[in-house]
């Protein structure tokens, strides 16, 4: 199964690798973050999963649809899904 990953921020710089391919047939969100971690090391793991849980910092859009308006970390990815991690910026 082959996943596209986009980083828009912080993560773009870190991440350098846009496809991912995976022997499952699915995989939830949370696994494929727990993969990165694993991948990149702490500097990715610091920014998504602190604490072990995802980062408020970031939104997450799967196949642009916001990861929390399906089923968050537990959403189900199947071949050919696209995920954005976008960089939540406040200010005024």
């Amino acid at each position: 199964m082959k996943i596209t990953l986009k980083t828009i921020g912080v993560l773009e710089e870190v991440i350098k690798t846009r496809e991912f391919y995976f022997m499952e047939d699915k995989i939830r969100l949370g696994s494929l973050f727990r993969y990165l971690a694993d991948c990149y090391g702490p500097v990715v793991t610091e920014h998504l999963l602190p604490e072990g849980k995802f980062s408020s910092h970031y939104a997450v859009l799967v196949n642009g649809t916001n990861s929390k308006q399906i089923n968050d970390m537990e959403t189900e990815l199947k071949d050919g899904d696209r995920i954005t991690i976008l960089t939540m910026v406040t200010g005024g």
